[in-house]
This record gives structure tokens, sequence and C-alpha cells, in this order.
């Protein structure tokens, strides 16, 4: 199978690709264990680690470095074979900041920052996309404009559960590399999201 290049040039057809094939490929996959109902991540198969971060040229953003891939998506079936296990409910699971390297950040897709500081938490929403996934979401990921092209950052994080339906996972370390390809794609879809969040 060729492999998948997260990189935000391609960042609309990765989305478009994601409904038609298998969602663990390329997303971030979120599932609970299925004896202790601990939360666990699994990892995309055809996204390797260090996560591309290409400069972004337009936008409020414009200068910085980001990316919306991988996506994160929440395990809606159970699949024994894999260790995995459908989550139990369809909301509360979040994502807990635990340290990130100075000069990265998170953004949601309307541009709001999440987890500035170590132990904040962002609770996933989304909706489904395909069968099998009880929600998926994309977030921005960012290097500031001052981080050296090359440099290598890593962010730790943990999942947990507002609810409290599911047990905290083990932290787990996401590393990413600053490219100097730019890309406008990112903001131009990220743009069209908030717009029509605020009409709502």
């Amino acid at each position: 199978m060729k492999k998948f290049t997260a990189r935000i040039s391609v960042g609309i057809f990765a989305l478009s690709l994601a409904s038609t094939a298998s969602a663990t490929l390329i997303d971030f996959n979120l599932n609970r264990n299925g004896t202790t109902s601990q939360l666990q991540l699994q990892l995309p198969s055809q996204v390797e680690m260090p996560y591309e971060l290409p400069r972004i040229e337009d936008g409020p953003l414009a200068g910085s470095y980001g990316s919306i891939e991988p996506g994160w998506d929440g395990e809606g079936t159970d699949r024994p074979a894999d260790g995995a296990f459908a989550l139990l409910s369809s909301t509360g699971v979040s994502l807990r900041r635990i340290r990130f390297d100075s000069g990265f950040s998170m953004f949601t897709e309307a541009l709001d920052p999440i987890l500035e500081l170590d132990g904040a938490v962002h609770e996933f929403a989304g909706s489904p996309e395909g069968p099998g996934l009880l929600w998926h979401q994309h977030l921005l990921f960012v290097a500031d404009a001052s981080v050296p092209v090359g440099t290598e950052l890593t962010a730790d994080f943990q999942l947990t559960d507002r609810n409290g339906l599911h047990g905290d996972s083990s932290i787990f370390t996401l590393r990413y590399l600053v490219t100097p390809e730019p890309t406008s794609a990112l903001l131009a879809l990220f743009g069209g999201i908030a717009l029509a969040a605020r009409r709502r």
C-alpha cells in the first residue's frame, strides 16, 4: 500500500480519503481496553512521526507552521483482534496537555486556542465519519514563526474522560517537524469552518 504522506498541501485530499479508508490508517484512533475500560490511543499506520508542520502563508496564523493531520477518531465498534473496544459514550473523552515544547501550540477548527497550559483539557466533539466511528475531529497543530525550519518539537498528552466512564490513558508523546513547504490550504479549510460556525 502506498505510503500516505501527511503534508498540508494534500490536507483536503486526506480529509476526503478518511471517509473511504480505515480511519486508523491516517488518523489517531481513541478506544478503550476491553478489560479495564482504560482509554487507549492507536497511532496511524500510514502517517509516520514526526508529523510535518509546513509554513502557513495566509490568515491570522500566517508565518507560523501548522497541520490538521492526523485527525482524531472515536472508536464506535469493538475490534477484539486489535485489542481495541468501542468507547462507552460519544461525549466526555478528552485530551489533556502534559507538556509542550516551547513554540508549540494547538487550536480548534475555529482557530480558538486550546491546551494553553499544562494540565488543560480539551473535550473531543465532532460528527461521525463512516461506519464504526462515534466522532471525527481535526485539531490544528502549530509551531510559532520563530521556530527554525528543521526543528523537531514534542508534546506529551494523556487521554481522560470528563464523565468518568473510562480510566486515563498512559501518557504519550507526539513529535512534529517544522518544514519549509508553504501552504494556504490549511487556513482556507479552517476559515470556511469558522465562518460556518459564526453563522449558526
